[in-house]
């Protein structure tokens, strides 16, 4: 896992929503391409998860983040609703944005 005073308020305010809402799964960050990019994800394991939301749904989460001195830019957004755990599971996906 990484910290940044930058970008932790920003993954803790997504938890909350998230876990006030659709899912007890919880977000981290881990170290990006460079000293100041990071990736928002679930990580459980030394491996990159969905969120649970139950009835067998699940939300395949990513976001590439960079600090931009006390700013935050997002460089990269995917989520895909989806019925399947496995994100190559392509038949499973409900609905997909990049």
């Amino acid at each position: 896992m990484a910290y940044s005073k930058v970008v932790q308020p920003y993954v803790d305010a997504l938890n909350l929503l998230l876990n006030t809402t659709v899912t007890d799964s919880r977000l981290v960050t881990l170290e990006g391409y460079g000293p100041t990019v990071y990736v928002i994800t679930r990580f459980e394991n030394s491996e990159i998860y969905p969120l649970e939301l139950g009835a067998g749904k699940w939300l395949h989460f990513r976001q590439q983040v960079a600090e931009d001195g006390d700013k935050l830019n997002v460089l990269e957004a995917r989520y895909i609703f989806s019925a399947a755990h496995d994100i190559d599971d392509e038949p499973g996906h409900i609905f997909r944005w990049e």
